[in-house]
Order: structure tokens, then sequence, then C-alpha cells
């Protein structure tokens, strides 16, 4: 959601990948590309078909690349929980280290100007009559926006009827970087 004042800013991006949706936002002062993703389940096992999620990846570098912003948000249901030690969770971890990326609840920051965080979980699972809870849905950001943000965490609420707890970021979109990163 955005507010309707800056709709004339937006633009969808192709994809081809049904797990991936793409905007760029083109404000004044900087572009700012918006990835939505929903990944495959962590099959939570050391030997499984990694190409499905390697194509994910693909794809998401791909759309980063041929966007040319230097303003860059990942969101969605990674169903990664970043405290586990699968291989699924570590290919994610480190394609997101590859490009120099932030994921928002492995950085909290307590700062009244730059609240992120704590997230005790954001999906719950119940299985005979037991609870059981993840961190699967993130942001995953690089430095530009990271800073820019105000405020990121997850709500908590009884009234929620879904196993996913929302999340949400603020961010100070006239804190965006105007200038384009030369890849060296």
């Amino acid at each position: 959601m955005w507010k309707k004042c800056y709709t004339k800013y937006v633009s969808k991006v192709n994809c081809n990948s049904t797990r991936l949706q793409a905007t760029t936002f083109n404000f004044p002062n900087g572009k700012f590309l918006l990835l939505n993703t929903y990944f495959m389940c962590d099959p939570r096992t050391i030997d499984f078909d990694e190409n499905p999620l390697l194509s994910l990846l693909e794809e998401i570098r791909l759309t980063i690349e041929t966007s040319q912003c230097s303003n860059l948000l990942i969101t969605g249901d990674l169903n990664a929980s970043f405290d586990r030690h699968s291989t699924f969770t570590e290919i994610i971890k480190n394609f997101f280290d590859e490009l120099n990326l932030k994921i928002f609840w492995l950085n909290q920051d307590d700062s009244a100007e730059h609240k992120i965080g704590p997230v005790m979980y954001t999906h719950t699972h119940v299985k005979e009559g037991r609870a059981y809870f993840s961190t699967l849905d993130h942001f995953v950001g690089n430095e530009i926006v990271f800073k820019s943000v105000t405020e990121s965490g997850a709500m908590y609420s009884a009234d929620n009827p879904s196993a996913h707890a929302p999340i949400f970021t603020k961010l100070k979109v006239n804190q965006l970087d105007v200038s384009f990163e030369e890849e060296v």
C-alpha cells in the first residue's frame, strides 16, 4: 500500500516468476525498487532439488540489475527462519550477503529515529494442540533503504485469523538516494 498521491510515481515491472512481484517508485529524490516475494517452503533437509530456489534468486538478481535502482527493498514470505541452519536458509542468506543486503530482523535497532524489531515471530503453526513459532516473513534492503527506515516490525493481535503476523516498515522517502550507483 502507498498513499494515493504517490500513484503517479508507480510502475509495474514484468517478472517471469509467479513468486515475484516487482514495482518501481520514481520519486523526485530517488528511484526505489520494491520486490514482493513468496518463496517455496524450506524442506529442512540437506539434499533437495535446489533448482526452483536458485531460479527464483536468479530472477530476483536479474530484476535488481535491470531496474538500475540504488534503493531496494525485498519483502514477503521467504519461508526462511534464519535461526535454522538448513541448506535452504543458508542459500538465501548467502544470496543476500553477496548483494550486500541487510535482513532487518537480524539488524535490530531500538533508537527512536530508526526503530527495527525485535520480531519474536511472524508465523504460527499449531500441530497436535501445540503452537510452533517461526520468523518466515521478512524485509531485506540495501544500506540506503535500511538507513531510511524509521520503524519496522510485526503486529500481534488475537483478532488476526491468519497464521502470519502482518509485518510493516516505514521509510523516509526523502532520505532515499538520488544518485545512481555505478558498478565497478
